[in-house]
């Protein structure tokens, strides 16, 4: 039996009135990742007020896959964050537009919607959700999965859900390898310090974890185990990532901050996906190049440049042979 076969999702559906998920949220049993409000052309305010009008034209819910954590809570993996917003507005965190026979369009908080059009306000907390519920026994790495599965998440959203499921010393050790990773190749006084910089020193971790050969990795283990190996080998490999930041330091001498105007040059690379990747392979690259004390920028971004690269870059999906493959490419490039 394979290793993928012994790690199946297990998976439940259990249905929850608004009523029952607003306990549940004032209880803070109810989690959603922590992430500023994404631009996604539409208001909380506008998501509350579509969401009630399907209410009152009888149309269901959609349905919401979420994480059991061990304690029992639930974190929720929808990626338009309806149920948050409708809970939010039950909660009395801010007013709605609402339209309906008994009451001209208003801007309404749901304690004054009680009172104007209990009919409506009743519906409301009767409506009723389905959960698909990933049990915690399930491991992490296939929460990310059934979520990437199922939502179209932002990779801010990806790694915030991810910080949450792997809470604790390790991702706490990323948070500070990753500001230490941005100070180094940004300056503290040009980087805010955000999500997308965590998913990117993620990668740089795992790319330099199978460069070293300090990761207990196999080929058969897919993108977000090779993550989920990383993330608990964290502390186990303090000194292996604080090289990892001199590998970056040496980068940075070497001018590592035209990845950037190479962002611009190449429009994919505006793919936080893919600069991942090239970062990944860059820090390696730098590695394989300390003993150069010239030319070093100017070989890197030869490399990064090449068209076979930027091919590799855009269709290769992460697996332990294929990072290898990026590697053998410009250990070939810079012999």
């Amino acid at each position: 039996m394979s290793y993928r076969k012994r790690n199946i999702v297990g998976l439940s559906e259990r249905k929850f009135s608004v009523e029952s998920l607003t306990r549940l949220y004032e209880e803070e049993r109810i989690h959603f990742p922590q992430l500023s409000k994404e631009r996604t052309g539409i208001s909380d305010k506008e998501i509350v007020s579509e969401l009630l009008e399907a209410i009152q034209d009888g149309i269901p819910m959609p349905v919401i896959y979420v994480s059991e954590l061990q304690n029992g809570d639930f974190l929720i993996l929808e990626s338009k964050d309806r149920l948050r917003y409708l809970l939010q507005y039950v909660k009395g965190e801010f007013a709605v537009s609402i339209e309906t026979e008994l009451l001209e369009r208003d801007s309404v908080y749901f304690c004054e919607l009680d009172e104007r059009n209990p009919r409506l306000a009743a519906d409301i907390l009767r409506t009723v959700f389905i959960l698909q519920i990933i049990d915690y026994q399930t491991p992490k790495y296939r929460h990310m999965e059934v979520g990437l599965f199922h939502e179209k998440w932002s990779v801010e959203r990806e790694q915030a859900i991810r910080n949450e499921l792997y809470k604790g010393q390790e991702i706490e050790d990323l948070k500070h390898t990753s500001e230490k990773s941005a100070d180094i190749m940004y300056g503290c006084e040009r980087f805010s310090y955000t999500l997308r910089n965590e998913y990117m020193t993620l990668y740089m971790m795992l790319f330099g974890g199978v460069y070293n050969d300090i990761l207990r990795v196999d080929n058969a283990m897919n993108e977000q185990e090779l993550l989920d190996i990383t993330i608990s080998g964290i502390d186990k490999n303090v000194e292996a990532w604080k090289d990892l930041l001199g590998v970056i330091e040496i980068g940075s001498r070497a001018k590592i901050r035209t990845i950037n105007r190479l962002s611009a040059y190449y429009m994919h690379l505006r793919d936080v996906k893919c600069k991942a990747k090239i970062l990944g392979s860059l820090v390696c690259y730098y590695d394989m190049l300390r003993i150069r004390t010239e030319n070093i920028d100017d070989m890197v971004e030869g490399i990064v440049k090449n068209r076979n690269y930027i091919q590799q870059i855009k269709t290769t999906k992460i697996t332990v042979n294929n990072i290898h493959l990026l590697l053998n490419f410009g250990r070939e490039f810079i012999r």
